[in-house]
Order: structure tokens, then sequence, then C-alpha cells
């Protein structure tokens, strides 16, 4: 059985959805409503509920054959955090490996029974964090229960060059530069 996708997605990358939804046609599709980023946010994890899945922004492009990778990966580490794409340096230097800080939820595959903590977190601080800052609750639940998640190197997804939507809510831009080390390295 292949791992419950659940995508949160703004109206305005319906395109790069569709084109997503093109590689994971299974994928369920969280739209934002209301520019209420953080509400998108906590009703993916409710409708995770208890069970894993992976969370992917909308923002983001595949490597080759990544239904196949992506699922052999989480079979290797089923009960541990995964994170498909970061900006690390030593991704290029060290390759896959297990790291304490998690930054970047563009495509995370959350364990069972995580998503209800985080959802519990999420709802009970929701003024901790800034409205569009989703990856704070994982870093700090895996901080709490001293876990390290697991990098894996290539990445099996880029961050598309998309204006922020972070930018957008704040004001102010943000880099459109912010792609993989290693996301190139697949073969095809």
């Amino acid at each position: 059985m292949e791992t419950r996708i659940l995508v949160q997605a703004v109206p305005a990358r319906s395109a790069n959805v569709a084109a997503m939804l093109k590689v994971v046609p299974d994928a369920e599709v969280v739209w934002d409503k209301d520019r209420q980023p953080w509400d998108t946010y906590v009703s993916i994890l409710e409708r995770a509920g208890d069970g894993a899945y992976v969370h992917m922004e909308d923002d983001i492009g595949f490597c080759g054959d990544f239904r196949r990778k992506l699922e052999a990966a989480i079979s290797d580490r089923p009960n541990n955090v995964i994170q498909f794409f970061s900006r690390r340096k030593d991704d290029i230097t060290k390759g896959s490996r297990w790291d304490s800080y998690f930054s970047y939820n563009c495509c995370v595959y959350i364990p069972p029974g995580y998503a209800r903590l985080l959802y519990e977190k999420s709802t009970s601080e929701r003024g901790k964090w800034a409205p569009t800052w989703f990856d704070g609750p994982l870093d700090e639940l895996l901080k709490q229960r001293r876990e390290q998640h697991w990098i894996c190197v290539p990445n099996l997804v880029e961050h598309l060059s998309f204006a922020s939507m972070v930018g957008s809510f704040y004001g102010h831009g943000r880099s459109k530069r912010r792609q993989s080390f290693t996301f190139g390295m697949h073969n095809p």
C-alpha cells in the first residue's frame, strides 16, 4: 500500500498542483480558502489523524521515479520523520544522514502518531509561531522527544522558483533561490 500524501495548496499555484497530481494522482489536496495558511496546515494534521502521511507543499517538482524512491526510503525508516528536501551544505559532502534541526516542510514523511501530536501542539500553541512557519512545531516536537530526523540525499523533490507565499503574508519579498544542492544528482 502506498503512503498517503496530503498537499497544502493555495489557489495561486493551481497549475503546479495539477502538474504534481500527474505524478502523484492519489494525493489529497487541501486548499487554503481564506489566506489562513496556519488553518490549512492544522486541517491537514487533523485529516491525517494517527496515520502516517507525506506532507507536501504546492511549490515542488519531483525527481524521476519519485513514488518508488519515496516508498523505498519510507520502508527503510517507517517510524522516523524523513525529509525529502534540504538546503544543507552537508548534503553534498555527507549525503543522507540524521539531523537535529528540522527546516523546510516542502516534502516530509510524518510517521504514525506524529500528526496527532503536531495537531495538539499546533492548536494549543498556535500563537507561538508565525502563521506560515509550519516547520517550527515539528522541529520543537522532535527536540522534545530527543529524536533526530533523516535527510534523504539526493533530495527527491525540488523547491521551485515561485514567489514565496510567506513573503506575501508579511509584505516583503523572499528569495526565489531556495533550491536543493542535490536534486539534480538523480539518474533519469
